[in-house]
């Protein structure tokens, strides 16, 4: 994971590169995702002490349920256990992927150099940035 003052370090870099009022925005927006990754890890995952109080309806074919029902017999729980524990273990690779990296140590040195890299001058992107906001341009 990226240190605190690496990423100070690059919320410092990104500043650098904007106009003032857009680096304040970008510089709550950084903090903002942080605190929410400190405060709130596992927001989305599952709890399994908390009741059962909200239902699925599913539908599924002849074979789909005798296939489903002959797993949960052999892992010992009853239907609903057996799919409730399939989606959420699916539901939590699925966030995990989206959330979270594994590199290898040539992957990370990459990246941390991609990181250490002085930022690129990109003229477009200043002058978009220098414009007024869509909204703004039509009333």
């Amino acid at each position: 994971m990226v240190s605190a003052a690496r990423g100070a370090l690059n919320v410092a870099r990104v500043n650098a590169f904007l106009l003032p009022d857009q680096a304040s925005v970008w510089t709550e927006l950084l903090e903002y995702a942080v605190s929410t990754i400190k405060k709130e890890p596992s927001k989305a995952t599952s709890a399994p002490e908390q009741p059962r109080d909200r239902r699925f309806q599913l539908r599924a074919t002849a074979r789909e349920e005798t296939l489903i029902k002959v797993a949960a017999e052999r892992r010992g729980v009853d239907a609903t256990d057996f799919i409730i524990s399939a989606a959420r273990e699916k539901a939590e690779e699925t966030l995990t992927d989206q959330t979270r990296f594994v590199l290898n140590d040539e992957q990370w040195t990459r990246f941390t150099a991609a990181l250490d890299r002085p930022p690129r001058a990109k003229p477009r992107l200043r002058k978009l940035f220098s414009e007024p906001h869509v909204a703004k341009r039509r009333s």
